[in-house]
């Protein structure tokens, strides 16, 4: 039977063994061979530089298993490249004339049209995507060569034409994290009787109860306590605190940089449970400058309470530090 629709899944396109597992490694090649800087020293300007969280595509281990690409997970690659964007600025300025470092900025950008639009960003960031690809393959080619193409960079053309027509950014995430639960339910099966019998029914069951508690359901998590104070001050019959929540599918605890939009940043102290809705106490802060890639922001000393609506859009920060008491710089 033919299929009636060939989706191409932007995750392997770009992260799983995608464009730019290759792209960096290709990258990291060529700065070794022209201003001599590899894997040790990207660790060691991280270490110096202090940013949060820290990052594991880069260590020791993956710098022995790297062949002609970087062998990493398909999360830890889309949200730790921003931090090796910062280190390629750092050293060349996001203005430098050679094709190796704009195509991998060009393909940075066209990574983070799909890392805003799985957390929630509307569909109309990817228009963006005609014109970066545009921009990419050519800077691709000069810097590498024609031989050097993949089959996945015809695919990265076709995936502006999927948002499209589907009105959705859709992918294979929910599904592969699905194949590690089934090799768990098959770990201790040695025939396959036992597959029929208890594996499968074990996946069955690990579903139903993923089900019961979804991912996607908003709850506090970790210890929480009742927070009376509060509760009369909103007139609430019942409020809970804790360091941490999931809303709507998004993690938030006690420390995280949280964006509410490109104006707006928080800084989580702690999370409430106010009868069925959700709220957080935060820092508010104040942007004092702002790039591309970048801000800088002032962390206001008083906390305040934020509820939550249906409309916001939680995108975490890609990475963080303090650069003094209230001074935070941020990476997007």
């Amino acid at each position: 039977m033919q299929p009636s629709k060939v989706r191409f899944d932007p995750m392997h396109v770009l992260v799983s063994n995608g464009l730019m597992n290759t792209e960096l490694k290709l990258l990291l090649d060529k700065m070794k061979e022209t201003i001599v800087i590899y894997f040790k020293d990207f660790r060691t300007w991280a270490e110096q530089q202090q940013w949060t969280p820290k990052t594991r595509c880069w260590d020791e281990v993956r710098e022995r298993s790297a062949t002609d690409h970087i062998k990493a997970g398909a999360a830890e690659v889309m949200y730790e490249y921003p931090l090796f964007r910062w280190f390629v600025i750092s050293h060349y300025g996001s203005d430098a004339p050679e094709a190796h470092i704009q195509a991998f900025l060009r393909l940075c950008d066209i990574c983070d049209v799909f890392r805003s639009m799985k957390h929630g960003e509307d569909k109309g960031i990817a228009a963006r995507l005609p014109s970066l690809a545009s921009a990419y393959l050519p800077l691709f080619v000069e810097a590498c060569g024609y031989l050097a193409l993949r089959f996945k960079h015809h695919q990265l053309v076709h995936l502006h034409e999927q948002i499209e027509e589907d009105v959705m950014a859709a992918d294979c995430w929910v599904l592969e994290r699905k194949h590690i639960e089934a090799k768990q339910a098959m770990a201790h099966s040695r025939t396959l009787r036992n597959i029929e019998r208890t594996a499968l029914s074990r996946c069955l069951n690990g579903q139903l109860r993923k089900l019961e508690s979804p991912g996607w359901k908003s709850c506090l998590t970790g210890a929480t306590r009742p927070f009376p104070e509060l509760a009369a001050q909103f007139q609430a019959a019942n409020v809970e605190i804790s360091r941490s929540m999931n809303w709507r599918g998004a993690q938030m605890g006690c420390g995280t940089v949280v964006f509410l939009d490109s104006d707006r940043s928080l800084v989580v102290v702690a999370c409430l449970a106010i009868d069925d809705t959700w709220a957080l106490l935060a820092r508010q802060t104040v942007s004092q400058s702002k790039g591309q890639y970048w801000s800088k922001w002032r962390v206001e000393p008083e906390v305040v309470c934020r509820r939550m609506r249906d409309s916001d859009i939680v995108l975490h920060v890609a990475f963080h530090r303090y650069v003094g008491p209230q001074c935070l710089d941020v990476l997007h």
